[in-house]
């Protein structure tokens, strides 16, 4: 993490409790390194939001890290995307050496909720690595800020806002999207591309090393592409998924972009015993089998009416 900025701790105490300035945040990006090596059962004080936090160090074993976290609702990280590919970044350094550093979050009702380290979550599962976490008294709104401030190290995709902004959009502004833009500080046209960007089917994101992958513009286009070809979109993107890691992803919006909508299927009416139709393609077929000759002409009078 070269980009890490330092916090200054060396005018603390070594004590269990080490305190941090009021101003500071505490994110992946800028944890100490005191901080990331504190012992399990250690405490450290924290400023969130201008309020001093006690974090409690937790560690949890590899085997239950899945069933004793989970990662806090609102965090716009969306986990069925993360996978060995997706955490290619850090995967490497929690198999070789570990967690470097720890998550934050809450406990409730004996789970613990993740607020920033939802990413090193899902490495330590993927990795079997034992899964270190601050836990501590935080609010909703605290939890909120450190969900943002934890995504910095890598921003949300284009993608993740979308669903995230979609969900807002139906739960806190009833549909209207001018009052969501105004509270998000953007245009209704560039809400409107992310919501419309968040149509797009999993599939089609999974096929991509990560969501990251689809910018804005570019996700756009492939919704408008997927509401004109959606079976044959799909099918593609279950044939990609199996060979993404040979493919660019120049190459996987060339093979999206390059799909064709699938032949019309032709449906078949039952009539009756010996009478069917097929209808597609504008194309009518009708079968007679063992049929009345008096059916038979008329029949041939209707064509014959119709020439």
């Amino acid at each position: 993490m070269k980009r890490t900025p330092k916090i200054n701790f060396d005018n603390t105490e070594q004590t269990a409790t080490t305190a941090v300035s009021r101003n500071t945040t505490p994110t992946v990006a800028n944890l100490s390194r005191r901080a990331a090596n504190i012992a399990p059962g250690n405490t450290i004080v924290l400023s969130v939001l201008g309020r001093d936090v006690t974090l409690t160090c937790k560690k949890i074993d590899a085997k239950f890290v899945d069933k004793k976290t989970t990662v806090y609702l609102d965090n716009v990280r969306l986990q069925e995307l993360l996978d060995e590919v997706s955490l290619a970044d850090i995967i490497p350094t929690m198999t070789e050496s570990g967690q470097q550093y720890p998550a934050i979050g809450r406990e409730i009702n004996g789970v613990i909720e993740i607020a920033d380290g939802s990413r090193r979550r899902m490495a330590a599962i993927i990795t079997k690595r034992s899964y270190t976490v601050l836990v501590g008294d935080l609010t909703d709104r605290e939890m909120d800020h450190l969900s943002e401030t934890g995504n910095e190290y890598q921003q949300p995709s284009a993608y993740e806002l979308g669903v995230k902004y979609s969900r807002r959009l139906r739960n806190e502004f009833c549909d209207n999207l001018t009052h969501l833009a105004d509270d998000l500080k953007l245009d209704r046209k560039t809400v409107r591309n992310y919501i419309e960007t968040a149509t797009l089917p999993i599939e089609m994101i999974r096929c991509f090393k990560t969501p990251n992958e689809i910018s804005l513009r570019a996700g756009v286009r492939l919704a408008k592409l997927y509401q004109q070809h959606a079976d044959a979109l799909l099918m593609t993107a279950n044939e990609i998924i199996k060979h993404k890691n040979e493919l660019t992803t120049d190459e996987i919006f060339k093979k999206f972009e390059s799909v064709q909508p699938l032949p019309e299927q032709p449906t078949k009416r039952i009539f009756s015993d010996g009478i069917t139709a097929k209808y597609g393609n504008n194309i009518v077929t009708f079968s007679l089998k063992n049929v009345p000759d008096e059916l038979i002409k008329q029949i041939e009078e209707i064509l014959e009416k119709n020439k």
